[in-house]
């Protein structure tokens, strides 16, 4: 059960009534506002505040373009997610954790025109650089789009200032999980992933990493079949863990870089394009992600991969980077897929003329 409320945080932010309503119904709350009957406009609706909130993001073609909602829940640890869903892909939830780990923190969501979405962050190191994500939906696929903006007016405490303007090297992390997905997931959603037991490692070997791919110089590699390293001293585990024996997660690199010797959770497969994705259980689909400036790509523990971009042109100021990561859900179609990622980004498999030696 969903409420929509038209609610101000600023008078209710406390109220008793809204609480009880809340525990009593075990209901998921949601701010909405309200649209005008005959026609939209956005942005249709604007965040900008904590507390919990799951809104959807206006579609005028769901027959055609994957739907988004944003969502702050507690039951998600209060992280924001962006959740995907593609027409025609029966069974594919996608969860987008924007962002994964401690570099930005959740500041607003307001909805754009054709159905796009923009989120901001701030830096917590540097509370007066702003993190701008756009989403942008089309067919079989959603864009999403990083760049930085700086408040004038702000103080930026250490940060580091120069005639080239503030130095970031680290882009945010978007973990993109299926684990929810009942065509994609391991297991049901409540089943552990990073679990000890040798049933639950023995499944999400057989169920995920199985069923995630790269494409290597045989075209599309599934990753169970590629050589992964020792993963137990980067996670804290003994070496004859169930999880490591055989690796549960890995990081790729391309065949244009170099693996650092003697790096652990890093495949000795090389891709020929930044791409990493999964097909279904029942092999009829598939999702994927490419990036053109990736620095390397894994999956990992929830059902989940991750596309680590950069900043770019890095001969720019920090507000004229940029980063762009692309994703795909479509019918399980691998040279469709490369089709589609060559048109997307081109010269893209340019890069697999620029080999060097592994180590």
């Amino acid at each position: 059960m969903i409420i929509h409320l038209n609610w101000d945080p600023g008078k209710f932010t406390h109220s008793t009534v809204l609480c009880s309503l809340f525990l009593l119904l075990g209901s998921k709350l949601v701010l909405a506002e309200q649209a005008p009957a005959d026609s939209h406009t956005a942005p249709h609706w604007n965040i900008d505040r904590d507390g919990i909130f799951e809104i959807a993001v206006h579609n005028s073609e769901p027959g055609l373009f994957p739907s988004m909602h944003v969502r702050r829940l507690p039951e998600s640890d209060f992280c924001v997610y962006v959740t995907l869903t593609f027409p025609g892909l029966p069974g594919l939830v996608v969860d987008a954790w924007c962002f994964e780990g401690e570099l930005v923190t959740f500041h607003s969501a307001r909805e754009l025109d054709a159905g796009g979405l923009e989120l901001r962050h701030r830096f917590n190191a540097t509370p007066g650089v702003l993190h701008v994500t756009t989403l942008s939906p089309e067919n079989g696929a959603v864009d999403f789009r990083g760049r930085l903006e700086i408040e004038p007016d702000h103080d930026m405490g250490s940060c580091s200032v120069n005639a080239d303007g503030i130095h970031f090297t680290a882009a945010p992390n978007i973990c993109f999980q299926v684990k929810r997905a009942p065509l994609f997931q391991s297991a049901p959603e409540q089943v552990p992933r990073c679990s000890p037991l040798p049933e639950h490692a023995r499944n999400y070997w057989d169920n995920f990493v199985s069923r995630c791919f790269i494409f290597a110089d045989e075209g599309m590699t599934f990753l169970n079949e590629t050589q992964r390293t020792d993963t137990s001293r980067d996670h804290g585990f003994p070496a004859d863990d169930p999880r490591n024996n055989p690796p549960a997660v890995q990081r790729y690199y391309g065949v244009w870089q170099k693996i650092p010797p003697g790096e652990g959770t890093s495949s000795l497969t090389r891709y020929n394009l930044p791409m990493v994705g999964t097909i279904s259980r029942d092999g009829k689909y598939l999702l994927a992600g490419a990036d053109n400036q990736a620095r390397f790509v894994s999956q990992a523990w929830l059902d989940c991969f991750h596309i680590y971009t950069r900043w770019t042109p890095e001969d720019q100021p920090a507000t004229g980077r940029n980063w762009r990561i692309r994703l795909y859900g479509m019918e399980n179609d691998p040279q469709a897929l490369l089709a589609r990622v060559n048109r997307d980004f081109p010269g893209i498999d340019e890069l697999d003329d620029q080999r060097v030696p592994i180590h």
